[in-house]
């Protein structure tokens, strides 16, 4: 699965880094291509301000399947637009158990779920 990791960021602890982090690592492990901003922020580090890191993060969101949630995502302005954007391009949207990892689906986007890519 071609996965994008959506959650908050602004106002956390290190920008939530480290659970975005923990996040791709577990997702690659199970063979998932991830998508982590975290990431992409390390190579333009406080270079970009939040609207220019928000458009990045769309545009490479467009370039994956599936948008996978993090723990109070609602809080964040940021997540809640990528959740917008995906739910009208019906891409697959689910919320993740950072414990087990397993992906509940949400009423936003795509919800047949026997078709999401593998």
């Amino acid at each position: 699965m071609r996965i994008y990791i959506s959650g908050p960021m602004s106002n956390r602890p290190d920008y939530n880094y480290p659970l975005f982090n923990k996040i791709a690592q577990e997702l690659r492990s199970r063979h998932h291509e991830v998508c982590n901003p975290a990431e992409l922020d390390q190579e333009e580090p406080g270079m970009l301000t939040w609207e220019e890191y928000l458009r990045r993060d769309i545009k490479v969101m467009l370039d994956y399947d599936v948008i996978v949630l993090l723990p109070e995502w609602e809080t964040s302005r940021g997540a809640r637009f990528e959740v917008n954007v995906g739910d009208v391009l019906q891409m697959y949207i689910f919320e993740l158990d950072v414990e087990t990892f397993d992906f509940k689906p949400t009423k936003y986007g795509n919800q047949n779920l026997t078709a999401v890519p593998v």
